[in-house]
């Protein structure tokens, strides 16, 4: 279930308990910044004391690169493209209510297929190092059509999303976990 050896449980969000435990695929992020084998590209990662590896893919500063921040929309975007038919699979946005300040929360994305393309940004961030694409090797050709559940546990802090933060405190967004359940081919697909 695990691939790292220092996560600090393997039990499972009590959102992801609900699913057959063979069905769930946990994805962490790399130790350190690589390439994507296809895209190229890459993500950073960075130690984080919060994250359930000690490491998470890691985004600083994203005010500096968007104008609308969620703290002043009340909402916070995640969207999944699928970079090789150029189509989007999801684009939802979430209360920034949901979020505690500095804390990982679970969010399921929705029920969609990963492609080999698969693609997730959050915060509309599409220069963002947070651009996960691991959940595209999970993609089978055999069965194009097949669905997951697609969970993140996402942690937001500073006055770019919460509007009582500090001013000059550092505004980020780390993702320690990806979830995809796999729920099968849907019927008549």
């Amino acid at each position: 279930m695990a691939n790292y050896m220092n996560l600090k449980t393997e039990e499972l969000p009590d959102e992801i308990k609900a699913y057959p435990a063979d069905k769930v695929n946990r994805i962490l992020p790399p130790k350190k910044k690589r390439k994507h084998p296809r895209y190229g590209g890459g993500w950073s990662s960075m130690e984080d004391p919060d994250a359930i590896a000690g490491f998470a893919w890691y985004e600083g500063d994203p005010g500096s690169k968007l104008k609308t921040s969620p703290a002043l929309t009340g909402t916070f975007k995640i969207e999944c493209y699928d970079r090789v038919s150029r189509k989007w699979l999801a684009n939802r946005l979430f209360p920034t209510s949901m979020f505690k300040p500095g804390k990982y929360t679970m969010v399921k994305v929705g029920r969609m297929p990963l492609p080999d393309g698969f693609w997730m940004v959050f915060g509309s961030l599409w220069s963002s190092d947070v651009g996960i694409k691991e959940p595209g090797r999970l993609y089978d050709s055999t069965y194009p059509n097949k669905e997951y559940d697609i969970w993140v546990s996402i942690k937001c802090q500073g006055p770019w999303f919460f509007k009582d933060a500090p001013a000059d405190a550092k505004s980020s967004i780390s993702v320690d976990q990806v979830f995809c359940v796999d729920m099968g081919v849907p019927e008549g697909k």
